[in-house]
């Protein structure tokens, strides 16, 4: 298999006070004042939770377009006031030359690397028009923890593997009622 090489920027953010409960409010801004503008500057996007830090990494086109993008970046995440420090890394270790960053994981999905980023990617847009939904309704209807069952569920089918729901452990979210 050969490796394309792919040009990511993976950002580790952590909100003021390591205050969990900002995470929403911080993905938000990232998506309403960046992803929703910039779509067409980059391939996929995603991100985790990850102790006390966020992890959203983008994957652009190019170098030239990822090195385009660090300072919009930067200049994003400084504006936002609930964010305590920002940087970037690699799986969570920061790195100070972007070209040391984030690879990708290509070498560990092989040919399905671009099914399991746009599954990441599809998360991650769940996630943010769950939290969302509740900002504009008060309700999240069906329940963030219904939608992920079925989701699991689903995915298992298409898989042709087992689903156990019992195994599934469900953290509420104060949106998730």
């Amino acid at each position: 298999m050969v490796i394309k090489r792919e040009w990511w920027i993976e950002k580790e953010i952590n909100p003021i006070n390591n205050n969990l409960l900002l995470f929403d409010e911080i993905l938000q801004q990232i998506y309403d004042n960046f992803i929703i503008h910039h779509r067409a500057d980059f391939i996929t996007w995603h991100f985790f939770r990850e102790n006390y830090n966020i992890r959203v990494r983008f994957e652009f086109h190019n170098r030239e377009v990822r090195d385009k993008f660090v300072t919009i970046i930067n200049d994003l995440l400084d504006s936002i006031d609930i964010i305590n420090k920002h940087y970037f890394a690699n799986h969570g270790r920061r790195i100070e030359n972007l070209d040391d960053g984030y690879p990708g994981e290509q070498e560990t999905y092989g040919r399905l690397w671009f099914q399991q980023k746009k599954l990441w990617e599809w998360g991650s847009e769940m996630a943010i028009g769950a939290y969302k939904e509740y900002l504009e309704t008060g309700d999240n209807f069906p329940h963030r923890s219904y939608q992920l069952k079925r989701v699991f569920h689903l995915l298992s089918n298409q898989l042709h593997c087992i689903f156990n729901e019992g195994a599934l452990i469900f953290q509420e979210r104060s949106w998730d009622r």
